[in-house]
C-alpha cells in the first residue's frame, strides 16, 4: 500500500500541521554559587574586575551552552543522567567556577523562539529549572602544568575559553540517592512495603522548602500474597532507589515482567518492565507512526498531544534489534525449578502400600514462553531451588521480546514519562501493523544548530528504545 493512500496519512497530517508546538528554543546557563562554602578567592583587583554586575550576586553566565545529553534509562537506571558541556572564559573558570567546583549549582533557562525568525516568543512561557552540577576534571580543566597563576583573571579571559563538561543531579535526586533503608513489616505485600517505604522515606525531605517528592505512581502489582515477614537487614544499606528492586528479587518478588523504579518529575514511578500488555488500560501512552526516512526526514512538527495521549511520528532511521532467537538458545525459551515452600506442604507425598509418592506438578515449576518450531530449551534455573517465581517469570519475559529504536526529531522530552506503554503503527505490504510495547529508554541530545560559538537556536533529537513482542502484532 502506497503511503498516500493509506489511512495513516491522515494521523500525519494532524501531527504536522499542529501549530500549537513550540519546536525551535534557544538555551542559556547560569552558574550559581552555594553558600556556605570555605572558598576565599583571590582579592587582586585584576582578579576581582566583575565583567557583569550579576557576578556581584555570585552568579556567573559561560561564553555559550554546546550542547546537553538527556539520558532517561528507564529500564536499569533510577534516574537521568544529564551531561552539559559549556564553553566558559579562561578566566571565569580557573580564577572562579574552579576554585567554586564543589559547590555549584547550575539554571538551564529554555526560551520558545518563532519559528520563522528566530526571535524570542514573548507570548511563550520561559522553563527554567535548577540542577546541582559536578564539573568532570581532567587535564585540560584543572590547569595542569599550564602557568594559570601568573595570569589575572582579565587577562586568562583575554586569552580565549575552555570546554568543560558537568554532570548535573536535579536536586530531588541529589537529596535522596544517599537515603538508605531497613525493617521488618508483618503480614502484608511486597507492593505495599515498597509504598510505605517511599512514601514514609520520601516526605522526610524537601528541596528548597518544598517536599523533594510529590507523587507516587505504581502499576498494580502481579504478586497480592501476604508475607508473615517482610525484612530489609538495616546492615544491607539498602538505598532508597533500589527498593523496588530488592522486594523483587529477595522478598518473594512483585510483578511477573521485571521491575523498575524511577524518580522524575519530583515523583517515585514503580512499574513492570517487559509487560506489553497494558497499553488500553493505561491512560498515557505513546503511539508511534514509522514513516519511510525520505518522505518527511527533517520536519519541524513531529508530534502532538491529545489529552494524555502523545503521537510521534518517527522520520529518521528505524533499528531493529531481534536478538530473541539467539536468547532462546542461550538462555532457554521455558525454565524448571522446585518451588521451595512445597516442601513443607502437607500434601507434599502421598503414602501408599509403605511408600511415600511425590507429587512433581506439587513440587516443580515448569513453564514455556512460547512455543519453539524445533522443540523448546527449558532450562533449569541457577537458583534450583527457590521460593520466588516472579523472578524467574521476569527473565524469560526478558527474551520473549526485542527493541526497536526509534528517532524523534523536534521532540518534547517532558511529556515522556517512565513505563509508558507503546503502540508502533506502520505499513506491512498492503496492511497496517501494529505493534504494542514498552519504553525502556530515551536519550536526548540538545546542541547548537550552526557554528558552534555565532549560532542562537538549538535543534532536539531523541532516540527511542522500545520493547516489543512480535506474538502481539496485529
Amino acid at each position: 500500500m502506497d503511503l498516500d493512500s493509506s489511512p495513516l496519512t491522515a494521523e500525519i497530517d494532524k501531527i504536522i500541521s499542529d501549530t500549537s508546538q513550540k519546536v525551535n528554543n534557544s538555551w542559556e546557563v547560569e552558574f550559581r554559587i552555594r553558600e556556605p562554602n570555605p572558598i576565599v578567592l583571590s582579592t587582586n583587583p585584576d582578579d576581582v574586575n566583575f565583567t557583569e554586575e550579576r557576578e556581584k550576586e555570585k552568579i556567573y553566565k559561560p561564553l555559550k551552552l554546546l550542547n546537553i545529553d538527556f539520558v532517561r534509562d528507564y529500564e536499569l537506571n533510577s534516574a537521568q543522567e544529564i551531561t552539559l558541556r559549556c564553553a566558559i572564559p579562561l578566566g571565569m573558570w580557573f580564577k572562579v567556577l574552579f576554585q567554586y567546583r564543589d559547590y555549584l549549582e547550575v539554571t538551564l533557562i529554555k526560551t520558545p523562539l518563532h519559528q520563522l525568525t528566530d526571535d524570542t516568543d514573548q507570548d511563550a512561557e520561559v522553563e527554567s529549572e535548577v540542577f546541582a552540577c559536578i564539573p568532570k576534571i581532567d587535564p585540560s580543566t584543572s590547569g595542569e602544568g599550564k602557568t594559570i597563576e601568573q595570569y589575572s583573571r582579565f587577562e586568562l579571559d583575554l586569552k580565549g575559553f575552555v570546554e568543560v563538561d558537568f554532570q548535573l543531579f536535579d536536586l530531588s535526586t541529589e537529596c535522596l540517592r544517599m537515603v538508605t533503608v531497613g525493617g521488618t513489616w508483618r503480614r502484608t505485600t511486597g507492593m505495599e512495603v515498597v509504598k510505605a517505604i517511599l512514601a514514609n522515606e520520601s516526605e522526610k525531605y524537601k528541596v528548597k522548602e518544598d517536599p523533594a517528592i510529590e507523587k507516587l505512581n505504581f502499576i498494580e502489582a502481579d504478586n497480592k500474597e501476604k508475607r508473615e515477614h517482610v525484612m530489609i537487614p538495616h546492615t544491607v544499606g539498602l538505598p532508597l532507589s533500589s527498593v523496588a528492586r530488592y522486594i523483587q528479587t529477595n522478598c518473594g518478588g512483585i510483578y511477573n515482567t521485571g521491575i523498575n523504579q524511577f524518580l522524575q518529575d519530583k515523583a517515585w514511578w514503580v512499574y513492570p518492565l517487559y509487560d506489553t500488555t497494558r497499553f488500553d488500560q493505561e491512560e498515557n501512552t505513546l503511539t508511534i507512526f514509522r514513516v519511510p526516512q525520505y518522505r518527511y526526514n527533517n520536519i519541524e512538527r513531529t508530534y502532538r498531544v491529545d489529552g494524555d495521549r502523545l503521537f510521534v511520528l518517527a522520520t529518521s532511521n528505524t533499528e531493529f534489534k531481534d536478538s530473541t532467537n539467539v536468547k532462546y538458545l542461550n538462555e532457554g525459551n521455558g525454565v524448571r525449578f522446585a518451588d521451595a515452600r512445597r516442601y513443607f506442604a502437607d500434601d507434599l507425598v502421598e503414602t501408599k502400600d509403605n511408600k511415600a509418592v511425590a507429587s512433581r506438578k506439587k513440587l516443580v515449576h515448569e513453564f514455556v514462553s512460547q512455543e519453539l518450531p524445533a522443540g523448546n530449551n527449558v532450562y533449569i534455573s541457577k537458583d534450583a531451588v527457590n521460593a520466588n517465581p516472579f523472578v524467574e517469570y521476569s527473565k524469560l519475559a526478558r527474551r520473549k521480546g526485542s527493541i526497536y529504536m526509534f528517532a524523534w526529531e523536534n521532540c518534547n522530552l517532558d511529556l515522556v514519562r517512565p513505563g509508558m506503554m507503546v503502540k508502533i503503527i506502520y505499513l506491512k505490504g498492503d496492511d497496517i501493523a501494529e505493534l504494542q510495547g514498552v519504553l525502556l529508554k530515551v536519550h536526548l541530545s540538545v546542541a547548537l544548530d550552526g557554528q558552534a560559538i555565532t549560532a542562537t537556536t538549538y535543534r532536539n533529537i531523541a532516540a527511542l528504545a522500545v520493547f516489543v513482542n512480535f506474538e502481539q502484532e496485529q
